[in-house]
């Protein structure tokens, strides 16, 4: 179920299109504000956009498969569903990370002095 919801964040047209410019928008603004990787995950994981994200694959899963709502909202499910919401964030981060210190180091010039 992780990696079907990261497919589902990463991939999913309506949640694309929806939602996911305002996770990386939250993601982003959070990351310029000097947050880490832990903070910034908890914060979005605690917002409504976090909990909005996660119903909606819920729903999704809901109305492709022939699971049971019970099943779909199991501790176990849920968990796993967020672990996939979790490794999307981290991406986004990375992202971040590796074009912000890419940028960094391209910037850098030598000047070699005799």
């Amino acid at each position: 179920m992780k990696n079907l919801s990261l497919d589902y964040f990463k991939h999913q047209p309506s949640y694309c299109l929806m939602v996911a410019p305002k996770v990386r928008d939250m993601v982003t603004k959070l990351w310029l504000d000097g947050g880490n990787l832990c903070s910034i995950a908890e914060a979005v994981l605690k917002s409504d956009l976090g909990k909005q994200s996660v119903i909606r694959y819920k729903q999704y899963v809901a109305n492709i498969t022939t699971v049971t709502e019970e099943y779909i909202n199991s501790d176990e499910v849920t968990r796993s569903i967020l672990m996939g919401f979790l490794k999307y964030i981290e991406e986004i981060y990375n992202e971040l990370e590796y074009s912000e210190f890419g940028k960094g180091l391209a910037d850098l010039s030598f000047n070699v002095t005799e």
